[in-house]
C-alpha cells in the first residue's frame, strides 16, 4: 500500500534526499498521510485510466475526516482522489496546513457528496504551495484558503455546489499575514500564473472574504 511505502521511506526522506513513491495503476483503498520531502507519483495510462485513491468513510474519520494529508516539501502527482461514497459531514481530499507542497496532475472528485471541499490550504508557509495542472471537480467547496498565497495555476474547478474559491477572513490583521490571499493569475506573468477555469459554479466563483487585500485572478477562463 502507499501507507506501508510511506512508512518504510519516511525516516530517509529529508530536504538534501528526497525520496519518489512510485505508483501502478491501481484504486488504492486507503488514506494517505504524507511524510515530508516524500513524492507521489502516480501513473496514467495511454488510455486515460490512472492511480486512484479511494479511502474508505472510516479511514478518513480515522484522519480527522481528511483523505490526504501533505507535509512539507512533498509532492503529489498524476492520480485521481475520491470522496468516500456515504460519508456524511465534511470531507476535505486533501490539506496543505502551513506546509510547502507541490499538486501536479491531480484530480479531485467530491463525488457530489454534500460537505466535501477539495483543498484546504491554511497557514503563512503555505504560501510557497503550488497547485497546476490539476482538477477539482463534483465538491460542494472547491478550494478554501486562510493566511496562504498559494499560487493555483492551470486548474479546472468544475461543478461546484457552492463556492469555486473561498478565501477566509485572516487569523490577524497585522503583518503579510493579513493580506495572504491565493494567487489565481497575473497578466504580468502569462507562464506561471493563471490559465484556471471555472465552469458549473452554483455560488461565487472567488469568494473573498479578506477584508484587507484583493484577489488577483486575471487571465482565468470564467464558465457558468
Amino acid at each position: 500500500s502507499i501507507g506501508v511505502a510511506m512508512d518504510a521511506v519516511s525516516s530517509n526522506a529529508s530536504a538534501e534526499f528526497q525520496i519518489t513513491i512510485q505508483v501502478s495503476v491501481d484504486t488504492y483503498d486507503e488514506s494517505v498521510e504524507f511524510a515530508p520531502y516524500v513524492t507521489v507519483s502516480g501513473t496514467i495510462n495511454p488510455d486515460g485510466s490512472r492511480t486512484v485513491i479511494s479511502p474508505t468513510e472510516q479511514q478518513v474519520i480515522d484522519l480527522g475526516s481528511i483523505a490526504v494529508v501533505g507535509a512539507e516539501g512533498s509532492v503529489l502527482r498524476n492520480l485521481r482522489v475520491i470522496a468516500p461514497a456515504g460519508m456524511a459531514g465534511e470531507v476535505t481530499l486533501l490539506t496543505m496546513d502551513n506546509i510547502a507542497m507541490l499538486v501536479d496532475n491531480v484530480e479531485f472528485d467530491g463525488a457530489g457528496i454534500q460537505g466535501v471541499v477539495g483543498l484546504e490550504v491554511a497557514g503563512s508557509n503555505s504560501s510557497e504551495a503550488v497547485v497546476m495542472s490539476s482538477a477539482v471537480r463534483n465538491c460542494t467547496i472547491g478550494i478554501r484558503t486562510s493566511d496562504s498565497s498559494v499560487k493555483i495555476l492551470r486548474t479546472e474547478i468544475d461543478t461546484i455546489a457552492e463556492d469555486g474559491i473561498v478565501v477566509l477572513a485572516p487569523s490577524t490583521s497585522k503583518g503579510d499575514t493579513s493580506t495572504a490571499v491565493p494567487r489565481l493569475g497575473d497578466v504580468t506573468d502569462l507562464a506561471g500564473t493563471g490559465a484556471n477555469a471555472f465552469s458549473n459554479i452554483s455560488e461565487a466563483f472567488v469568494r473573498n472574504e479578506n477584508i484587507n487585500a484583493t484577489v488577483k485572478a486575471e487571465v482565468n477562463s470564467w464558465g457558468t
